[in-house]
């Protein structure tokens, strides 16, 4: 396979704009081999070529590789045995390299290069057993399955450049607590800024002593806007604010970092100085497990994330306060909340998108404050509201039984909701409301029998009032009973 022109006029011009980077990897001791170092004899006939920088150790530089069995059969003759140190591999275009290539090298090397190459596919990862300190892979054209474990077991790892190497993602890095590490990601026009927020969170939490090469050069990319670049600084200082602000209680702060890079309508919110649209660190902050009895009163800017959960906090009161208005995911499960009252007219209520509240003291819940949030046309957010226990009466037998089946898209655990009656427990959405709806019987509930038995008595005795006065006039006698009865006093007044 022949290397076009194309691509060495590509790889000249590369070495000539970054040639900086290079003499950084010399002070490193990163061995790197100047470009006329690959000479015309070297690209055409033997392509790899064994040095000698000391009497005890050796290194090794190939140009023009078109084949990763063309290192492999002049590593397995003059690798093997001897004590090679460093290995640079250049101006190459491969289709698949595999770090089996240089299993041979792997008890003495400590430098590795591979640049100004170009790689479809690379294969295998690196174990505990290499001694590498250093690594150059810049100024490559890589493929994108690239394994982002491939250097993470490198232990000895003290200097890692992956720079101008068209890379979306940094791969992860192996472990540093104790020592310096130095790693170059600058020049990657397409790099994510997951990558750099992961690495500078955790910097700031564990104060690894990681050093970013070329810092003014390295600039990221938000998953939703390619065009903006944003620069390492400025990933920097919203983590900084992010553990800045990130509140304590008793003595013990909570857990903070960065969640993700969103954009935001305000460009007054805006703390990342780029181009429209504008964006914001929206943070995580984790207050678990501290003993709080209450909501934290202050969180980092633009928290999107809270998590309160296994505290003994009993009111959701002051979440309303400017300090929750970006609030959109809220856990406090395991506390001893009574109410969802507090939510009513909040902007975390017409946004959230999680809201857990199991195992605490629920006993009932106001349906309408979640009404018009499900029935958006996004579904609303998701409620959960496992183990609580509501109370065993009509209300929660009819309307929130009803309620929790017409919503369990966004109730999730609605069959989970358990009632408290008596001296057992049952589903809400098992109970009847035929059974809880029912009143006990008083004297109002029989007044209208009474009443119509009233009338009912009235009309009979109207009837043989009647029917009497008939008979009398006709027969001229009194039937019975009337004609039974004795005379009364005021009769006298009747009679004719």
């Amino acid at each position: 396979m022949q290397v076009s022109w194309s691509f060495w006029l590509l790889n000249i011009s590369v070495i000539i704009v970054f040639l900086p980077v290079f003499t950084y990897c010399d002070d490193l001791k990163c061995f790197n081999v100047p470009p006329e170092n690959c000479t015309e004899e070297l690209r055409l006939k033997e392509k790899c070529i064994k040095t000698f920088s000391d009497s005890a150790s050796k290194q090794i530089h190939c140009c023009n590789v078109t084949n990763e069995s063309e290192i492999t059969s002049f590593l397995k003759e003059h690798g093997g045995s001897d004590k090679i140190t460093g290995f640079h591999l250049r101006y190459s275009n491969l289709t698949r390299l595999h770090q089996n290539v240089f299993i041979s090298l792997q008890p003495h090397l400590v430098s590795l290069s591979i640049t100004e190459t170009s790689i479809l596919q690379w294969q295998g990862t690196f174990n505990e057993n290499w001694q590498i300190n250093c690594f150059n892979f810049s100024h490559n054209i890589l493929g994108s399955n690239i394994s982002s474990q491939f250097i993470a077991n490198l232990t000895k790892l003290k200097n890692f450049d992956i720079s101008n190497s068209n890379i979306s993602e940094i791969p992860e890095l192996p472990g540093f607590n104790s020592s310096e590490f130095f790693l170059d990601v600058s020049g990657n026009l397409h790099m994510a800024c997951g990558g750099l927020v992961r690495l500078t969170t955790d910097k700031k939490k564990t104060k690894k002593s990681l050093t970013f090469v070329n810092k003014n050069e390295t600039t990221c990319v938000p998953p939703d806007a390619l065009s903006v670049k944003i620069k390492l600084e400025d990933v920097e200082r919203g983590v900084s604010s992010t553990f800045d602000n990130c509140p304590e209680f008793n003595n013990r702060k909570c857990e903070c970092s960065v969640a993700s890079l969103d954009q935001t309508k305000n460009d007054k919110d805006a703390v990342v100085e780029v181009e429209r649209p504008y964006y914001v660190y929206q943070s995580l902050v984790n207050c678990s497990n501290l003993g709080m009895n209450s909501l934290p009163t202050t969180l980092p800017p633009y928290t999107r994330i809270l998590d309160v959960s296994s505290n003994s906090i009993t009111s959701l009161e002051g979440i309303g306060n400017e300090t929750f208005s970006s609030l959109t995911e809220l856990y406090a499960d395991n506390n001893q909340i009574k109410t969802l009252k507090h939510l009513e007219a909040t902007d975390f209520l017409g946004m959230f998108q999680q809201l857990t509240v199991r195992n605490n003291s629920i006993d009932q819940i106001q349906e309408y404050l979640f009404s018009n949030v499900f029935d958006r046309s996004s579904g609303g957010g998701k409620l959960m509201l496992a183990k609580n226990y509501f109370k065993c009466d009509c209300t929660t037998a009819s309307k929130i039984k009803i309620w929790l089946m017409a919503n369990r898209k966004n109730v999730p655990d609605f069959d989970q909701i358990y009632a408290n009656c008596d001296n057992y427990q049952v589903k809400v959405i098992d109970l009847n409301p035929k059974n809880l709806c029912a009143k006990p019987h008083t004297f109002k509930d029989y007044i209208r029998y009474i009443i119509g038995l009233e009338v009912l008595m009235f009309v009979l005795l109207i009837g043989k009032v009647s029917y009497d006065y008939y008979v009398f006039k006709t027969a001229g006698y009194l039937p019975w009973p009337a004609s039974k009865m004795p005379k009364l006093p005021c009769d006298w007044c009747f009679e004719t």
